[in-house]
This record gives structure tokens, sequence and C-alpha cells, in this order.
């Protein structure tokens, strides 16, 4: 993927986000084995339950006042292996 696309992607990835549109963002952008983990819980494993979860989460949240962006770094192929 080009440079120009993956920033076009992350682009639409935090439009969903800033709209509230989480689900949405996790059946678009996550995979169907997803795993997530939060601090010290144990991993959340297939994009179904990750979606449950998030929904828990979201019913919890009254109002969604700001999204901030923060750089990180991008892993290479090498740093997976």
């Amino acid at each position: 993927m080009s440079t120009a696309n993956l920033q076009q992607r992350l682009n639409d990835l935090f439009g969903y986000i800033r709209q509230g549109k989480i689900i949405e963002a996790m059946n678009e952008f996550y995979d169907t084995d997803t795993v997530m983990q939060e601090n010290a819980h144990p991993p959340t494993k297939g994009l179904g339950a990750n979606i449950e979860r998030e929904k828990q989460f979201m019913s919890g949240v009254k109002e969604l006042t700001g999204v901030h962006r923060h750089r990180v770094r991008r892993r290479r192929q090498r740093d997976l292996l």
C-alpha cells in the first residue's frame, strides 16, 4: 500500500471514530481473527467478541468530546518475525 493510500485509510478510520462510529470502523478495518487486549485483562479473540466488548464499553460512554491522534512507529515486517 502506498503512503498516500495508507494516509487516506487512516483518515477514513479517524473519520469514523470522530463521528462515534466505532463499530462501523471495526467492521471495515479489523480482521475477523482480531485479538485485542486491555492492560492486564486476558485477550479478547475474534471480531464478534471484540465488537461485543466495545459495545459494552460504549454503553457507559455519555459523550465523545474529542479524538486525539498520536504518532506511532510503523512496524517493519522483520519486527514481527
